[in-house]
């Protein structure tokens, strides 16, 4: 993912997550690209995939920076750089970081694994009362509990699109909400963003929209995220 559009992403998730501290009418009145929301409840909703898309990239750059991280200390000790004081301490930064790298992914996956466990085991619980079904008549249909489990379980349900389409939307509903917050006064922009960042006038505004403008196009072009 381009650096500058994840951090376009990041200043967006940054200002739902202060909005979420909001009443949802406010939200709703001061954003244009941002989904209509009929309770904070479904902007919490929104929010967890785009969090969980920009943590899942985190995580690819972490374990690429573990492999760099560990050639480099196998390098310092194949080539007896550590027999040096400087190059000892070195390789064991390196090794600290290495380690470190390594239990923020661990912990990362376990809970991904954790997640999987839970969705698995929903499904089996499904399957059983299914069979049950037929000889118990009155039990709600399969279809009818799906539809009413909590809300917040529905993105492990329904399929969702690809991480592409998936991170171009949010993008794109962020440049709604920029463009629509030119014709407001900056000082209410400023005060109700905490990811975006602070604005002097209007024509920066339209120059940090323009460039998220231009960027989307150049992606669309491309065909790449």
């Amino acid at each position: 993912m381009n650096d500058e559009i994840k951090q376009y992403l990041k200043n967006y998730l940054r200002d739902l997550n202060y909005w979420s501290g909001l009443d949802y009418q406010s939200v709703n009145f001061y954003t244009d690209g941002t989904p209509t929301l009929e309770s904070i409840e479904e902007l919490n909703e929104y929010i967890k995939p785009l969090k969980d898309l920009l943590m899942d990239d985190d995580i690819r750059l972490k374990k690429s920076r573990i492999g760099s991280l560990q050639h480099w200390e196998e390098q310092f000790h194949e080539q007896g750089w550590v027999n040096d004081e400087h190059c000892a301490y070195i390789a064991s930064v390196l090794a600290t970081e290495r380690r470190d790298l390594e239990r923020r992914v661990e912990a990362y996956e376990m809970k991904e694994q954790d997640d999987e466990v839970r969705i698995l085991m929903n499904v089996h619980c499904l399957l059983c009362l299914a069979t049950f079904q037929k000889t118990q008549r009155h039990l709600p249909s399969i279809p009818a509990l799906i539809v009413a489990m909590p809300t917040k379980n529905k993105s492990y349900i329904y399929r969702r699109t690809t991480m592409d389409d998936e991170l171009k939307q949010y993008l794109k509903n962020y440049l709604g909400d920029l463009r629509y917050w030119r014709d407001l006064d900056m000082d209410s922009v400023n005060h109700y963003t905490s990811g975006t960042p602070h604005m002097r006038n209007e024509q920066q505004l339209a120059g940090y929209a323009s460039r998220l403008e231009g960027l989307l196009k150049k992606e669309q072009g491309d065909g790449t995220s």
